[in-house]
């Protein structure tokens, strides 16, 4: 593996998610506007992002259930590698970022909340470039996920 993938699979959620931070307060004006002119409804985007986020954390915690019980075949004799060790931790870092977007998303359903202020929408720019972390967490451990689970374990048939 190059080094600029490795950086890239390491660092890339987190660093995607501060961009889009940057994007949110470098385009803040043109944002508030598409939000009073009602072309971004923010009550759809705060449901739609409580389902994704509690759908995505679900997933993850069968993903770390599954590694974690395996005890048989590929699995079994990566365990103890680096890569598992970096496997494991992505996943649990996306599950918790996963789980903290879901409940910090019900006071944004629940409430009226006007992000006109400076701060308030300084908060909801936090909490959607949360989201994008969260979800490029998400494809980090599903992409891994799948190269894992696509090893054929040996089973050679004695005779």
């Amino acid at each position: 593996m190059s080094k600029a993938f490795f950086y890239l699979e390491k660092y890339g959620p987190v660093v995607l998610g501060v961009l889009t931070l940057g994007v949110c307060i470098w385009y803040r004006s043109e944002l508030l506007k598409l939000v009073q002119e009602k072309t971004i409804n923010l009550e759809n985007l705060y449901s739609a992002i409580f389902d994704w986020s509690s759908i995505q954390t679900g997933f993850l915690f069968s993903v770390y259930g599954y590694v974690a019980s395996k005890t048989d075949g590929f699995l079994a004799e990566i365990k103890d590698s680096r890569s598992m060790s970096a496997f494991r931790k992505y996943t649990s870092r996306a599950m918790f970022i996963g789980f903290i977007l879901t409940v910090v998303t019900i006071p944004l359903i629940v409430v009226d909340f006007d992000i006109s202020t400076n701060f308030r929408f300084l908060l909801v720019s936090i909490w959607f470039a949360l989201f994008v972390w969260a979800f490029a967490g998400f494809l980090r451990v599903a992409v891994n996920f799948g190269r894992i689970v696509s090893v054929r374990d040996n089973s050679a048939i004695g005779g």
